[in-house]
């Protein structure tokens, strides 16, 4: 089935939306899941990969969908929030922002809040798409926030990392990483701008009182979350771009250095994994390969993140699978080019989308394909799943929902 985003214009719409026609009742939804930003999604049925509806929006989201209360907050380039209904993706409300891509979005109770590339961070009530406050940092949000006991979390270009009073949008304390002296330039479309350490572009993880997050200054930081002090930092040797994440007292992150980290909640390394040995093309002599790591998906003992080895001679994809423990590779599957999302667990299958437009649902012990689905172009999100449903987004601009 194929339809645009619809208006939905009766009352009763909005009515049975808001009041229970979709198991999914949870008041809070986060990107990766959960704050602790693990890409888990408890459910009890499998989605088997059949196409049950695809929408277009006005332009291509490269955010991931979030699911609360019945709806769907999709944060699209162009400006564009949207809430959608999560059984038909009939349109409830769209909010235009002033700018143009932005962060995926975090609903907390009755509010959903996401970041743009105007250097907002804007709060939405969730029953109308009206503005409620937004709040100014110095440079391109594109840090999913994070919401918890009434404070908003987010890092931001600028450098600093803010924490924000959810009902009033005043600023509680803000962190400023190593190198943010002064703002950092906007020209670049997408992520940090080359020679502007302490960029952040890392959606914060947050658990037992602490909020950790990565930074281009190579850093991954660890912040109280009541003063903004620090309580450690982690050195690698390159940007830290995408999420931790957090299980029992273990972060788990990748460094554009290629390496794959997890370290204990004092910052003390338990080990790492070298994604480069297993590239098998070259560089020219003198030439500097590029290596990118998603955000890791964490459940019964396995770590799941993609790599990209870059050079002149070629690329090559991998999506792994890491025992927790002992740092060891489980399993490895050859993809033909990574996607921009990161992996997602759930009921046993590891998901995952490629730039190709294929996503695919794999046995999370063995990484064997249970099923593949082709859609029109780029995957460009992470692949959600809640409700015996699977969405995503590609970057012509379509929301997919399979069954």
């Amino acid at each position: 089935m194929k339809n645009s985003f619809l208006t939905a214009s009766a009352v009763l719409v909005l009515i049975i939306t808001l009041s229970g026609c979709s198991p999914n009742r949870v008041d809070n939804a986060f990107y990766r899941g959960n704050l602790e930003r693990t890409g888990t999604y408890p459910d009890d049925q499998i989605p088997q990969g059949i196409l049950v509806w695809q929408i277009k929006s006005e332009a291509a989201c490269y955010s991931s969908p979030v699911i609360s209360q019945g709806l769907i907050f999709l944060n699209c380039a162009g400006g564009y929030l949207y809430a959608l209904n999560d059984g038909n993706g009939q349109q409830f409300w769209v909010f235009k922002r002033d700018d143009a891509m932005g962060s995926s979005p975090a609903v907390s109770n009755d509010m959903v809040f996401v970041g743009g590339f105007h250097n907002y961070v804007y709060a939405v009530n969730i029953k109308t798409g009206s503005e409620k406050w937004r709040f100014k940092t110095g440079d391109k949000v594109l840090s999913s926030p994070a919401v918890s006991d009434g404070i908003l979390y987010v890092g931001s270009y600028d450098g600093y990392f803010y924490a924000i009073d959810v009902t009033t949008g005043n600023e509680k304390w803000k962190f400023a990483t190593k190198g943010s002296k002064e703002p950092i330039s906007t020209e670049a479309e997408t992520g940090p701008v080359e020679g502007s350490p302490g960029a952040i572009v890392s959606s914060p993880a947050i658990s037992k009182g602490v909020v950790y997050f990565g930074s281009s200054d190579e850093y991954l930081y660890a912040l109280d979350t009541n003063t903004g002090k620090e309580k450690w930092k982690f050195k690698t040797e390159n940007d830290i771009v995408t999420s931790p994440a957090i299980s029992e007292g273990v972060i788990y992150f990748g460094s554009q250095d290629g390496d794959f980290y997890a370290i204990d909640d004092t910052g003390e390394l338990k080990w790492k994994f070298d994604t480069k040995t297993y590239a098998t093309i070259s560089s020219p002599p003198g030439g500097t390969p590029f290596f990118s790591i998603s955000s890791g998906a964490v459940s019964n003992g396995i770590v799941y993140f993609s790599s990209d080895f870059d050079s002149y001679f070629g690329r090559q994809d991998y999506l792994f699978a890491v025992d927790t423990k002992s740092g060891e590779m489980k399993w490895k599957n050859a993809i033909s080019k990574a996607g921009y999302g990161a992996p997602t667990v759930s009921n046993e299958l590891v998901y995952f989308g490629d730039e190709d437009g294929f996503v695919f649902a794999a046995n999370a012990e063995t990484g064997q394909n249970k099923w593949v689905f082709k859609a029109d172009s780029k995957v460009v999100s992470d692949i959600v799943v809640i409700d015996s449903m699977a969405y995503f987004c590609s970057e012509s601009g379509y929301l997919y929902a399979l069954r």
